[in-house]
């Protein structure tokens, strides 16, 4: 069995303040290929967010936005069967915020 398995991490609550991008490719139960990306979400870091992940803002200050790594995402998860998590990490001290 072949498949992508995606992760990414937030700057904030809002699950589409993606600051990170990480690929892990598994054929046959073997880790065939990594791939994993800072994107620069354009929006401000919640200290919660980085006590997590580690990830601050100057480290994406020049990264790419996800609009500009977005085309290769998608080729590197094309006709893939793609897992991931559920669709927002949860932490108990930071609520989603989904109208954001």
């Amino acid at each position: 069995m072949t498949f992508n398995a995606i992760d990414v991490e937030t700057a904030n609550q809002c699950p589409r303040s993606i600051c990170q991008i990480g690929i892990c490719s598994v054929k046959n139960r073997v880790i065939c290929g990594q791939w994993e990306t800072l994107v620069n979400p354009e929006t401000n870091f919640n200290s919660i967010n980085v006590k997590v992940h580690s990830i601050q803002e100057t480290d994406v200050r020049h990264a790419p936005a996800l609009s500009e790594v977005y085309g290769e995402l998608c080729e590197r998860v094309h006709g893939s069967i793609l897992v991931h998590h559920p669709h927002f990490e949860f932490h108990p001290a930071i609520p989603v915020q989904d109208d954001c």
